[in-house]
């Protein structure tokens, strides 16, 4: 992953951030959030280990 999809990644799988606190942190628009978010997906998927996995165990 790229700097910006790990930074991406933590805001909202660790930290619960929605998609637009997010594009306002890092000064981008919510689409490409979505996009940062549906390609962290992907690559977790393709590891076998999708992100809500993560929040389900959180919860």
């Amino acid at each position: 992953m790229g700097e910006r999809e790990l930074e991406v990644a933590t805001l909202h799988f660790f930290d619960g951030l929605t998609q637009e606190e997010i594009a306002g942190m890092l000064d981008v628009s919510r689409k490409t959030i979505v996009r940062d978010l549906d390609s962290i997906r992907k690559k977790a998927a393709e590891l076998g280990r999708l992100p809500e996995a993560l929040e389900a165990e959180r919860g």
